[in-house]
């Protein structure tokens, strides 16, 4: 059977996450009815053993516009009376009507909402709302263009496996190490993230040395160095991110979704009073239904 998962359950299932080391928090997990012997699909589990006893924190996550009503108590409760749930706890992005907390107290049901639109501390929360994700993957091909001895120019590529020196001896830096750390460095990827288009896009990066250059194959000097040269293709996408946030001890919990080609980004971000935000990222990819 699929998992599924939104951006509002990973959320939460992120803020169960912080409740510490002792907890294994999953999503996605299928508990077995004991009456049918059937799995039912289970938003969030959180487990815990305490010695031979084994404690089952089921979350379960409503991500719409309108407050949870008694109706979906009571189908929560319904749904996890034969499962093995220790406790169940509801979360609301909306929030709850008051008849349904009404409800999920006599039901010994926890439920929760954190509205974090209060946080004014939240600044990054509030940035990311309407908000576009710019995705731009790169792919590298270079080349060195080299002036034999006897004056011809011969271009090598591919050329990773080549290294520098000087006319009289080769040295241990090879091509393919120097050319990735070109590859990463933050002004090359702040040109291609400012120029680049939607779709396929090309760009072209010159290397030259201020003093001569040698390139070496191995024990075998090639000749002088003319240039070396950097072709980049791009794809690039944008998309618009869908955030949702919440308030949970004192901290705003985010996570902002792009779906992009190869899956769903997830922005996971953790913003307390005082401190700099925690930003980590997290790529679903999709899976090959071929």
């Amino acid at each position: 059977m699929p998992k599924r998962s939104n951006t509002f359950q990973r959320l939460i299932a992120a803020v169960h996450a912080d409740i510490g080391d002792v907890w294994d928090v999953k999503e996605s997990v299928y508990l077995t009815n004991s009456i049918t012997g059937k799995p039912r699909e289970v938003d969030i589990v959180a487990k815990y053993t305490i010695g031979p006893y084994p404690l089952i924190l089921s979350i379960e996550c409503r991500d719409h516009r309108r407050p949870a009503d008694v109706r979906w108590i009571e189908e929560m409760a319904k749904k996890h009376e034969h499962l093995p749930t220790s406790k169940l706890v509801l979360w609301s992005r909306s929030g709850f009507y008051k008849d349904a907390i009404t409800t999920a107290k006599a039901l010994k049901i926890e439920v929760m909402q954190g509205d974090a639109a209060n946080a004014n501390w939240a600044e990054l929360a509030r940035a990311l709302v309407r908000s576009r994700l710019k995705y731009v993957a790169p792919q590298f091909k270079a080349f060195v263009d080299v002036k034999t001895d006897d004056g011809r120019a011969v271009r090598y590529e591919p050329c990773e496996g080549l290294a520098f020196g000087d006319q009289s001896a080769s040295s241990d830096i090879l091509i393919g190490p120097w050319l990735l750390e070109k590859y990463e460095m933050p002004e090359i990827r702040t040109v291609v993230l400012d120029h680049a288009q939607d779709g396929k896009g090309s760009f072209y990066i010159e290397c030259k040395f201020q003093h001569p250059v040698h390139i070496w194959d191995g024990n075998r000097r090639i000749g002088l160095l003319l240039r070396i040269g950097i072709g980049l293709q791009t794809t690039t996408e944008t998309s618009p991110l869908e955030v949702r946030s919440v308030l949970h001890r004192d901290t705003v919990h985010t996570v902002a979704t792009a779906n992009i080609s190869i899956g769903e980004m997830d922005f996971i971000i953790k913003e307390k009073p005082g401190l700099p935000p925690s930003i980590r990222t997290k790529v679903i990819k999709k899976k090959n239904t071929g």
